[in-house]
């Protein structure tokens, strides 16, 4: 691997996240990798206490490199990838950049406010101690109101929510909020995080991403392969691949919206009585058609079957079990359609059948800010 970079993490970056997905190691010895930008790395830096902006890069980089296989005959084959990361920063908080066009004034407006008024970080009780509340949906909204002992009908304020948090440890915040079907996370110093029972846990997973056969077919259900030539000028490599997009939010409705932009014809389907954010709908939606399937009837379970046995991908973010009840789990999809390729984005973890490790199923059902 030739790796321009400024960066040693950023190298480091790609070789760990290459490993990850399972990457041929003879393509990324055979890539020639442009990740610098002058300097205006610095112009967008993505503020973290963590190295975001070269894993940003290193993402992109690495989907490139995959995506570029499928037109490749010989693995050893140089392919050459440059990312910016100017670029790279702005995807990454592509929400924060979308504006819609009025077709009569023509003036340019934000689709919306992304973060609710009640979302963000508090300070606790203890010492250095702060809590993160996720508010987006009107329940986790009320289950981080309730945590605290306020209500949204009583009238509080954000300042209400600061003085409550301030009179108690951020643990017993983040797990009243967790009791009551919210979100929220304490905010941990690196040494506290390596001293919980989280970080012990993640520790024993082997990979954070896995593959595996669950099924008998053999591949895609409409035998797609790959388009043999560029399509209408433009480089498409998933051409013709259907995939069905059952996800929220951010982190699911984005890995959508990339195989929607390699070419894949992506139909995202939701629930007509779900909640939703506008203004990351706008922003993951683009080049995807959607629709609502309402599960509470047999019709709508009946659709759904039918666009499961007529998808080469599913695409899933829900919590591990919550499409299962609804006759929608991993061994339904499959029977109806042995030969798709199941993608499974989870918040903090999928469970593999028979995992009995306690610690690991109580985060696999733990709401994420997604759900």
């Amino acid at each position: 691997m030739e790796v321009e970079s400024l960066s040693a993490v950023l190298k480091i970056a790609v070789k760990r996240l290459w490993a990850s997905i399972h990457g041929d190691p003879r393509v990324l010895g055979a890539a020639r990798l442009h990740l610098t930008d002058s300097g205006l790395a610095a112009a967008y830096n993505l503020p973290s206490a963590f190295h975001v902006l070269p894993f940003a890069q290193a993402c992109v980089a690495a989907t490139v490199l995959q995506a570029r296989q499928l037109d490749r005959n010989d693995v050893r084959d140089t392919t050459t990838v440059t990312v910016r990361p100017l670029h790279a920063g702005i995807h990454f908080r592509s929400e924060r950049h979308i504006r819609l066009r009025n077709p009569l004034t023509h003036e340019e407006v934000s689709p919306g406010e992304l973060w609710d008024p009640f979302s963000g970080d508090y300070q606790t009780r203890e010492p250095g101690g702060w809590v993160r509340l996720h508010c987006n949906f009107a329940h986790h909204r009320n289950a981080a109101l309730q945590s605290v002992g306020l209500s949204e009908s009583s009238g509080a304020t954000r300042e209400d929510v600061q003085k409550a948090c301030a009179e108690r440890d951020s643990e017993d915040i983040e797990r009243a909020v967790l009791e009551l079907g919210g979100a929220a996370a304490k905010l941990r110093s690196m040494s506290e995080w390596k001293s919980s029972p989280a970080y012990a846990t993640l520790r024993e997973l082997r990979d954070v991403v896995t593959i595996r056969r669950v099924g008998a077919g053999q591949g895609p259900a409409h035998r797609w392969v790959p388009p043999t030539q560029v399509q209408d000028g433009e480089w498409r490599p998933l051409a013709g691949l259907r995939v069905l997009d059952l996800t929220r939010v951010l982190a699911g409705p984005v890995c959508g919206r990339i195989l929607r932009a390699l070419g894949a014809s992506v139909l995202h389907v939701s629930s007509p009585h779900l909640p939703a954010i506008p203004a990351a709908d706008v922003d993951t939606s683009f080049g995807k058609r959607s629709t609502f399937v309402d599960l509470d009837t047999a019709e709508g379970v009946q659709k759904l079957r039918e666009l499961v046995r007529d998808a080469d991908v599913v695409l899933q973010s829900y919590r591990p079990g919550a499409l299962q009840a609804r006759g929608f789990g991993l061994e339904d999809i499959v029977k109806e359609n042995p030969n798709v390729v199941y993608l499974s984005v989870s918040a903090y973890g999928s469970l593999n059948d028979g995992e009995a490790d306690p610690e690991i199923v109580k985060w696999s059902h733990r709401r994420g800010f997604d759900r």
